[in-house]
């Protein structure tokens, strides 16, 4: 991709609320809803949101500190369906485990 003039690093704005999650890279604006994703997991630095086998990436990094971190996922685990929940093993032990 560097080799042909895409940009490796493009502004983006990652918001949640009851409805969706809004993805919004400068150019492309996502509206995910809730019962589209079917799980969020971490990954080297990096939280994911697999939504019909696509993932949207929230990089840690994003976060002033790691409670607005755990805020965020937070969140995020309360609108999504059980399922989707269940299948979130690593974001719940997160959110779990913060405060210790």
């Amino acid at each position: 991709m560097m080799a042909r003039g895409v940009p490796m690093h493009v502004p983006v704005r990652v918001d949640i609320s009851p409805e969706a999650l809004v993805y919004d890279s400068k150019d492309v604006v996502h509206h995910v809803l809730w019962r589209g994703v079917s799980e969020l997991y971490r990954k080297k630095g990096y939280w994911i949101f697999m939504v019909h086998s696509t993932g949207y990436y929230v990089a840690a990094r994003f976060f002033a500190d790691k409670k607005n971190e755990l805020a965020f996922i937070t969140e995020a685990l309360s609108y999504m369906s059980d399922e989707a929940r269940a299948r979130s093993k690593g974001a719940r032990k997160f959110v779990e485990t913060a405060g210790a």
